[in-house]
């Protein structure tokens, strides 16, 4: 009985491996979460904020049928129409936050969806790796590499860049297409991509984008003409054009708002398209940060946005990548690299090629991509194409290191691989990432609830704004308004994100009463027979302090 326990045990071992790898990189990656019981979330009380409202916006018009806002439009920036197209919409995954939601509270929920997603970006990374033949214990490390990795660790306060695993699997499906040419797998592939794209429309755009290179790369390397011809059945092209025309309805609204607003000019993005220098750029919480040269950190201060621009991966998985490929080279029973190791790698290069700022000179050829190719104009930070690029990345090097440590007969060579690669994993760690007070906020956010259902007690609302002092930061006030009128089923002048309406004066300033007033009567909704509330107030020490509330309409004012 002890000898069967003891070989199931050993024959496990890779797999307990796996999880325990995966239990490692939640704990540090949500590190704040856990060790404070879930009274700290991350990552700011800006777009963290943002997303969860987003979240809850769709929860509420599920589940609650007095809720006044519709799919396109939450309560934020009133009167205007259409504003959940001014950021990602996020039901890709929305409905695994309602699950969390129907047990628990929004923020407690948001945190254990974020979890969640980690989870599924790591699984979904093992199964495409165990798919192409690579063994357990490499599949573990490029899954870690892929869903804990310090640029996404960088990135974990733009939740919308979190789920992956859409991405991942549309990769799988259509590395499976590519070699049996069945139609169901492109079918399946198209399903995944329209899902990242509700999942995130960065991501599902450079899934886009990126296909059709993936195809290409492949075709040309095995020499297969039956690829080109397979997209020509019928099955194929009927998919293709449900995919279209799916994601031309969903996508038309952001259509409308860019064509309303206007798009983003060259130079806007020009600010967020990486250089060689953001691909050393890593963040000084890094468990080995003294490890690395301070050249890098001291040219990388020099980076515009340099928050989107954390790209480092690791030098430990630099050396992994270089020492495999020349062990690799120089066995002559393995000269032959494999297929995928040559196409990962070519593509990872390409996009790389493609995206980056040319050294010495303010030319990229991304300049060309976002004049001609369709819906290029919408991305803004460029340095976000890694979130594709490496999962091809670590997947060819992943592979490689696989194949050398399955054929090689040296225990020394694969000692030294798989050390490298723990390593590699290890130095993702961030030892100070960043969280906020979750109880402390939810406080504030109760006590400007409160502040406004007091006056809705005696009048019938339309609107309120919340007005800040000058000298404190717009963020908490303007994320707080918002959850205020979802909360309190109440529109809200105030508004987040990454646009604004035109006419709208800006969300880093507050408006005045007049200002206010202007924007609803520009905006087309006159208050002759509403009432709005106007706000003021502070937050201090963690309390918020309420200096007016005044409520007009539009003859009260002009008196």
């Amino acid at each position: 009985m002890i000898y069967r326990l003891k070989e199931l045990l050993k024959k496990n071992i890779p797999i307990v491996f796996t999880i325990f790898l995966l239990t490692i990189g939640i704990f540090f990656f949500f590190r704040p979460i856990f060790t404070s019981s879930f009274h700290y979330s991350q990552s700011g009380i800006g777009d963290t904020v943002l997303n969860n409202f987003f979240l809850e916006h769709s929860f509420q018009m599920v589940t609650n049928h007095a809720y006044t806002g519709s799919w396109w439009s939450p309560l934020f920036f009133y009167p205007q129409s259409n504003t959940l197209t001014y950021s990602d919409n996020l039901w890709g995954t929305a409905p695994l936050y309602w699950l969390f939601r129907i047990i628990f509270l929004p923020f407690t929920a948001f945190q254990l969806w974020m979890i969640g997603v980690a989870i599924l970006n790591y699984v979904s990374f093992y199964l495409l790796s165990r798919t192409l033949k690579m063994n357990t214990w490499f599949s573990s490390f490029g899954s870690f590499l892929f869903a804990f990795g310090l640029p996404s660790t960088m990135q974990l306060g733009h939740q919308q860049l979190l789920p992956r695993f859409y991405v991942v699997f549309a990769i799988l499906f259509l590395y499976k297409y590519l070699i049996n040419k069945k139609p169901h797998n492109f079918a399946l592939f198209l399903i995944f991509t329209y899902l990242q794209l509700l999942a995130g429309i960065y991501l599902g755009w450079f899934l886009i984008f990126t296909a059709p290179i993936f195809i290409i790369a492949y075709t040309i390397y095995h020499k297969d003409k039956i690829i080109l011809r397979s997209l020509l059945n019928y099955k194929i092209l009927a998919s293709l054009i449900l995919f279209l025309l799916a994601t031309t309805a969903t996508m038309l609204p952001y259509a409308r708002t860019q064509k309303e607003l206007g798009g983003r000019s060259y130079g806007e993005i020009q600010t967020m398209i990486p250089s060689v220098i953001s691909y050393v750029n890593f963040p000084s919480g890094a468990i080995l940060h003294q490890l690395y040269p301070s050249y890098f950190e001291n040219e990388a201060r020099l980076l515009p946005m340099r928050h989107e621009q954390y790209l480092f991966i690791g030098i430990f998985f630099i050396f992994l990548s270089i020492l495999t490929l020349i062990a690799f080279v120089r066995n002559e029973k393995s000269a032959r690299l494999p297929p995928i190791f040559i196409i990962g790698i070519l593509i990872f290069i390409l996009l790389t090629i493609l995206s980056i700022r040319i050294p010495f000179t303010n030319f990229s050829l991304w300049e060309g991509i976002y004049n001609f190719i369709p819906g290029a104009g919408v991305i803004r930070a460029v340095a976000r194409i890694w979130t594709i690029s490496y999962i091809f990345l670590f997947l060819a090097v992943m592979i490689l290191v696989s194949d050398l440590f399955l054929k090689t007969t040296s225990k020394v060579l694969k000692s030294i691989l798989f050390i490298l690669a723990f390593l590699s994993c290890v130095e993702q760690i961030n030892l100070t990432p960043n969280y906020f007070n979750k109880d402390q906020q939810l406080a504030i956010q109760a006590q400007i609830n409160e502040t406004i259902k007091d006056v809705m007690k005696n009048n019938e609302l339309s609107a309120f704004y919340l007005q800040w002092p000058n000298d404190q930061s717009y963020i908490p006030f303007q994320t707080k308004a918002a959850w205020a009128s979802l909360e309190l089923n109440l529109p809200t002048v105030n508004g987040y994100s990454g646009n604004v309406p035109r006419n709208y004066k800006t969300i880093e300033s507050p408006m005045t009463i007049h200002e206010v007033d202007e924007w609803l009567q520009v905006s087309g909704k006159s208050p002759h027979s509403q009432k709005t509330l106007f706000l003021t107030g502070s937050i201090q020490n963690g309390t918020f302090k309420l200096t007016t509330s005044t409520v007009f309409s539009l003859p009260t004012l002009n008196k």
